[in-house]
């Protein structure tokens, strides 16, 4: 290879062994022994497996397994041959990145690494089950600031101080940023970290579960660590944060951070456990992402998955995926009935989606009535008009809101209503609408009758059936056909019943006798509730039965003449016409 990118160090992993004469005890598949110490790592391996120095920053070491140092010379001020089994910094500023320095053994200080006078600058790496004799079962820092990201501190021990991380006399700062310390020990102060002397850093960072007879996680011996973003265990004991840590920089939790497998301290060294966190972890997404442009972990995976950046040195696979639905029945309505709207809130990642807000301001002509289906936590605020929830949509579930309005605005019109919710992943909405109905046209169509019928019977129809009754006020109007005479004046009221497409309405018409034409009158739709008028205005006209003509009645009469007269009686077929 040229460059490193040309190969995958995990899947091919390249192993740098101070097994020289490969007789170790209990090795695993990439030659690490689980707990190292001068009995399982056997005879003469190499002090130090890689050691720097005089070396500047241009020096880089990636994509390797460093295990099996054994630095159990004597002791040397301020390290020889005793220190940095694994790794070992002279005044030196090299890169090392995507390492896992696991199963290494020192005399004195630092199994992993020992820099003395140098920059360290570490990232994407394990330092996994070493065992230090004296301080810093993981690493060892004197006068050596730089910059460790993304790194696992895990199952390693120190018969003294600082089981994972012991830091002395760092002048220059040191940055600790997205690193896990969990199920360290050391068996006087400092399980997890000890700083003496030292200005550090500590960010988006989990300190957990490690064990030592004094202050088991943080150690501070005249030392300076702020502390941001970071879950720390037991920090808040009565509620309040412990000074002895540090500086609160503040965004601080003591919540559990809910790795798959908590390592417990008292097996390391150890290669067991696992520090993923799990779906239901407080720490994921938790993190201040300006903090690490990085792009990866220390298992080589991703950042960022969530809506921010975890806390720890594993980014979560566990992510939340929400997405917002609305829809209401039924679709079109008349005026003033009830809809019901249905929110469906699903969670399609494999993470619960904690603090989700939902929040749905209704139309000003739509009023709440009742809930069908209720989450906990959700209720209806009059004031604002609004439907609002604050909760937890479980992974790979849903959260419905099921709830009942009137329609209190008037016809024919589009009501338009939308949701949204909010997550630290992000934000969306969804929006519905349903149709008013317009109100169905009246109209009343024109009739003949004849002068003998009852009356004029006319028909009143709707352009569509409605569920609410249509009421019609009407009166007629004289024509040729005169009121009162003719027909009889009316003013009234017709209600065509839900579902009907009509009515009918009926003018009495007097049956007279005289020989006339044909005449009319008109019949007006003067108003509608529920109802829009169309063709408001009809013509009944009414035909004549009666013919002019007379008839002679009367019995043959004989008379005499002269003086005498002959009676006879005449009927009129029709009445007189005036003039």
């Amino acid at each position: 290879e040229t460059v490193r990118e040309d190969r995958d160090w995990l899947q091919n992993p390249t192993t740098l062994s101070g097994d020289l004469e490969q007789n170790d005890s209990g090795k695993n598949a990439n030659g690490i022994v689980g707990s190292p110490s001068t009995t399982s790592l056997i005879g003469n391996n190499a002090y130090q497996v890689v050691t720097a120095d005089g070396v500047d920053d241009t020096a880089v070491l990636d994509g390797f397994i460093v295990t099996g140092g054994k630095a159990n010379a004597g002791y040397v001020f301020p390290c020889g041959a005793d220190c940095g089994g694994g790794i070992n910094l002279n005044v030196s500023s090299p890169l090392l990145r995507n390492l896992t320095i696991a199963g290494n053994f020192a005399n004195t200080h630092g199994a992993a690494i020992a820099a003395i006078d140098s920059t360290i600058e570490l990232e994407d790496c394990v330092i996994q089950a070493n065992f230090s004799v004296n301080s810093g079962g993981g690493i060892y820092l004197r006068k050596s600031g730089g910059v460790i990201r993304d790194v696992l501190f895990s199952g390693n021990r120190s018969t003294n101080k600082g089981g994972a991380l012991y830091m002395l006399q760092v002048t220059d700062p040191l940055a600790l940023t997205n690193i896990t310390v969990n199920g360290n020990r050391a068996a006087q102060y400092g399980g997890g970290l000890y700083n003496a002397q030292s200005t550090v850093s500590l960010v988006n960072s989990i300190i957990w579960n490690n064990q030592a007879s004094f202050e088991p996680e943080i150690r501070n011996e005249t030392g300076t660590t702020t502390i941001a973003y970071s879950t720390i265990k037991n920090a808040y004991p009565s509620g309040v944060w412990d000074s002895t840590l540090g500086i609160d920089g503040g965004n601080n939790s003591s919540s559990n951070p809910l790795f798959v497998t908590d390592l417990a301290p008292t097996s390391a060294p150890t290669l067991s456990g696992n520090q993923y966190l799990q779906p239901l972890s407080p720490a994921a997404d938790a993190g201040n992402s300006s903090a690490n442009n990085t792009n990866a972990d220390a298992g080589n995976g991703g950042r960022i998955k969530g809506a921010a950046i975890d806390r720890g040195a594993l980014e979560s696979g566990f992510v939340a995926e929400l997405a917002v639905g609305k829809s209401v029945t039924p679709a079109a309505i008349e005026y003033g009935e009830t809809i019901t709207y249905t929110i469906v809130l699903t969670n399609s990642g494999n993470a619960y989606a904690y603090n989700t807000t939902v929040t749905d301001t209704l139309p000003a002509d739509v009023a709440f009535l009742n809930w069908v289906q209720q989450p906990s936590g959700a209720a209806y605020q009059s004031g604002s008009h609004q439907i609002s929830w604050v909760g937890t949509v479980v992974a790979a579930q849903s959260q419905t809101f099921t709830f009942v309005g009137r329609h209190t605005g008037g016809p024919d019109e589009v009501v338009t209503n939308s949701v949204t919710y909010g997550h630290a992943t992000g934000s969306d909405s969804a929006e519905v609408a349903f149709t008013v109905l317009p109100l169905p046209t009246v109209d009343i169509a024109d009739v003949t009758v004849d002068e003998a019928s009852a009356g004029a019977t006319l028909t009143v129809a709707l352009s569509t059936t409605t569920r609410k009754p249509v009421v019609v006020t009407y009166a007629t109007t004289s024509g040729s056909a005169l009121a009162n005479a003719d027909f009889t004046d009316t003013t009234a009221t017709l209600t065509i019943t839900p579902g009907s497409l009509t009515g009918f309405l009926t003018i009495p018409v007097n049956n007279d006798f005289i020989d006339e034409e044909a005449e009319s009158f008109i019949v007006t739709l003067t108003g509608a509730t529920d109802g829009t008028l169309g063709d408001a205005t009809a013509t009944a006209t009414i035909l004549d039965d009666d013919t002019a003509g007379t008839n002679v009645a009367g019995q043959s009469l004989t008379v005499s003449e002269p003086n005498h007269t002959a009676f006879f009686t005449i009927t009129f077929d029709s009445q007189p016409v005036a003039n």
